[in-house]
């Protein structure tokens, strides 16, 4: 009977040890890591053309970044808008000085794609409120009331 007992209690003990939580260290910075990233993604916001346009129109301070080349930016931009290269090995550095946290940024490259990227790394650095035009500057041009250079957008020759 003692020998049955000590089997029983062997085998609760092994149960309860293989099934309790267990707290790893790295899966809770992995963890973390996440939940941080999901926040600084769900702070970023695809908007069309007329959102974009609305909200621009509302912001002050306007925060309005390209982030295409500077060759780019010269051939035409947003009226208001700053450039800041989004592949320049100083980006993030440019950005940080040009561009307050506190305040909303909006965001734009040729088709929407760099500034995505843009988005990603802004967004993990604390800028809150962040805006991305869908279908970029392209898609800005095609749309028939911002196609005229005193609407809001500029061209220079």
């Amino acid at each position: 009977m003692k020998r049955n007992l000590l089997f029983i209690l062997a085998i609760a003990t092994l149960w309860s040890v293989a099934c309790s939580p267990t707290t790893n260290p790295e899966e809770e910075v992995q963890t973390s890591t996440t939940v941080h990233a999901e926040k600084a993604k769900s702070s970023i916001q695809v908007l069309s053309t007329q959102q974009f346009a609305e909200k621009i129109g509302k912001a002050s301070p306007l925060q309005l970044v390209d982030v295409r080349t500077s060759a780019e930016f010269k051939a035409g931009h947003l009226e208001h808008a700053i450039n800041i290269d989004v592949n320049s090995a100083s980006f993030l550095e440019d950005f940080k000085k040009s561009v307050s946290t506190e305040q909303p940024v909006f965001l734009y490259c040729k088709s929407g794609s760099r500034s995505d990227k843009a988005a990603k790394i802004i967004a993990k650095q604390g800028f809150l409120q962040v805006y991305n035009l869908d279908g970029g500057y392209l898609a800005w041009t095609r749309t028939p009331q911002y196609q005229a250079p005193d609407v809001k957008t500029v061209t220079d020759h």
